[in-house]
């Protein structure tokens, strides 16, 4: 088995900038999560879509994964939290591969509020991730954001590349 691969979906990049960040601190290979229609998550319009999608549990039809999923030790599922909850394209995500994950552990980025992202997650994938990591948007590029992320990595034990 391989090492770790990032599975991410971002709309508006700050959950992008963050598995790009973690999958450089590990040195894990990185994947993106990607609706088939993502225009439909564009603009004000797209914002409603994807809460609405999400607050209604609702998958949406996604790109086939470029990574061999099962080849991973550990898949870091990275998702912003739309409406509390995780977005339509890492449901499907979930749902098209929770057998296929050996273990997985959660980052998560949000403006802020309360979220039942994480029950989201242990329901779609039938346990609880190995450990959970959640950022929000402002704090992206301060010492806490940074902190968090070391924090998450000293919780998984991996070592850093090199």
């Amino acid at each position: 088995m391989a090492g770790i691969l990032v599975a991410y979906h971002s709309r508006t990049g700050h959950t992008r900038r963050a598995a790009e960040r973690f999958a450089a601190l590990v040195g894990a290979d990185l994947t993106e999560i990607r609706p088939r229609a993502p225009e439909r998550y564009r603009g004000a319009i797209g914002l409603v879509r994807a809460a609405w999608g999400a607050r209604r549990a609702r998958p949406c039809a996604i790109e086939p994964m470029e990574a061999p999923i099962e080849r991973y030790e550990l898949v870091v599922v990275a998702t912003p939290i739309w409406a509390g909850h995780v977005t339509p394209p890492v449901r499907a995500f979930l749902k098209a591969n929770r057998d296929r994950l050996a273990d997985y552990a959660t980052l998560y980025t949000h403006g802020g509020g309360q979220s039942e992202a994480g029950e989201d997650m242990a329901r779609l994938c039938d346990r609880s991730p190995r450990a959970v990591v959640d950022l929000r948007n402002r704090e992206e590029g301060t010492p806490a954001y940074d902190d968090k992320l070391a924090a998450f990595v000293r919780e998984l034990a991996v070592a850093p590349p090199g």
